[in-house]
């Protein structure tokens, strides 16, 4: 087997803190993307947290919707542009994951 070190290091600025979180809501370039299942979208599964359902204006699609089946390989990257696309999520957009 090969082995691909990949030097794992903290970057800051890719992590979406609870106080930035009003911020990004009110600027237009800024869109949560909650790759969550249904259930904790909907927050009819709340998985053991005080709260259910989602930051309000995200967009939702689970993650496994992203994954070829049966081998769970990422879609081509023209389709998954277009999911995106249809989320509103472009190359300009600034994207929190949760």
């Amino acid at each position: 087997a090969v082995e691909y070190p990949v030097p794992a290091a903290p970057h800051d600025d890719s992590i979406c803190r609870l106080d930035d979180i009003p911020g990004a809501i009110e600027d237009d370039n800024h869109v949560f993307w909650d790759v969550r299942s249904d259930g904790e979208w909907t927050g009819a599964n709340k998985r053991g947290t005080q709260r259910g359902g989602r930051i309000p204006g995200a967009v939702h699609l689970e993650w496994l919707e992203t994954l070829e089946e049966p081998v769970r390989t990422l879609k081509p990257a023209a389709e998954l542009r277009q999911m995106l696309a249809d989320l509103g999520i472009t190359p300009e957009t600034t994207v929190t994951t949760y």
